[in-house]
């Protein structure tokens, strides 16, 4: 079994130095500027604000996860859609933003800001949608894809959904789990 190589480069079983992956990766998600990008993508934050709020039903008093919070955004819209309790975990500090957001949008009842990984994170149930913008804007620089294949493994119920967006196509996607 090989080990990561000092450069953090992932060895041949998958592992990765987590101190460099964790340097090279999140600290760019603390920054405010990095989100206002993000927040400021109009066609991107429209197919998310529609992916909620056309599809309320599979919100309306569920428990939801945002994998990947960053500005809190898509964890308030889904308490804003009627999600009885949203976990919103963030792995950087931008986590104490989200929660100043969550208070100044009035869901602090609803929503609980949550600073970890998803990997490392403890929820006290499991819940019925994963959302996340696990892609970014360019895949290969911000997958978080593991991060919610994890959160998939450990968190939803059988019965439970995943929206993702596919920013490619400028649509958003569920996938509905057996």
């Amino acid at each position: 079994m090989a080990s990561p190589a000092s450069n953090g480069v992932p060895a041949v079983n998958g592992s990765v130095d987590k101190s460099v992956d964790f340097a090279n990766y999140f600290c760019t998600y603390a920054f405010i500027y990095h989100q206002k990008e993000m927040l400021s993508d109009r066609v991107r934050m429209d197919a998310y604000y529609n992916a909620i709020f056309n599809n309320k039903h599979h919100f309306a008093g569920k428990v939801v996860l945002d994998v990947g919070t960053g500005s809190g955004i898509l964890a308030i819209w889904s308490a804003q859609a009627g999600a009885s309790k949203v976990y919103a975990v963030e792995a950087t500090k931008m986590a104490e933003h989200a929660k100043a957001l969550v208070h100044a949008n009035n869901v602090e009842d609803i929503v609980q800001v949550i600073e970890g990984s998803m990997e490392e994170v403890s929820l006290p149930e499991k819940v019925d949608v994963i959302i996340s913008e696990w892609m970014g804007y360019f895949l290969l620089r911000e997958s978080m894809f593991d991060s919610v294949i994890c959160a998939r493994d450990r968190w939803l119920k059988p019965s439970g959904v995943i929206f993702f967006m596919a920013y490619a196509y400028g649509a958003w996607f569920r996938i509905c789990m057996p």
